[in-house]
């Protein structure tokens, strides 16, 4: 019996170093995936509004913080670390995870994920 996908050439439209997983399926299916990187994932040129609110992270002033993606996940880490902020996410901030992805790397980084 052929693959479901066999013969097919399917674009993915990720950055290389994260594609890995779903190259790996597409080829399991018989696809042919072509990982073409589409953006770019960059610090902001000035830091100072997520350093703003990486502190205010901290200090707690948020009720909820969302991640909708591992790259938001390793900014807000990232900055963290540059500031020497601990803890990065308050006690009393309830954390949301946009995918299995994001909350599997918040959850590596020792962050809780309530949603």
């Amino acid at each position: 019996m052929p693959k479901p996908l066999s013969g097919w050439r399917v674009l993915v439209p990720r950055p290389a170093d994260r594609a890995g997983d779903l190259v790996a399926a597409l080829a399991d299916a018989g696809a042919t995936p072509e990982v073409v990187e589409l953006i770019g994932i960059e610090p902001p040129a000035d830091p100072g509004a997520l350093d703003l609110a990486v502190l205010a992270l901290s200090r707690g002033d948020a009720d909820w913080v969302a991640f909708t993606s591992v790259n938001a996940v390793e900014a807000i880490l990232g900055r963290a670390s540059a500031l020497a902020v601990h803890p990065v996410i308050a006690a009393g901030t309830r954390v949301a995870a946009v995918g299995p992805a994001t909350a599997a790397a918040l959850r590596a980084a020792g962050l809780p994920v309530d949603l």
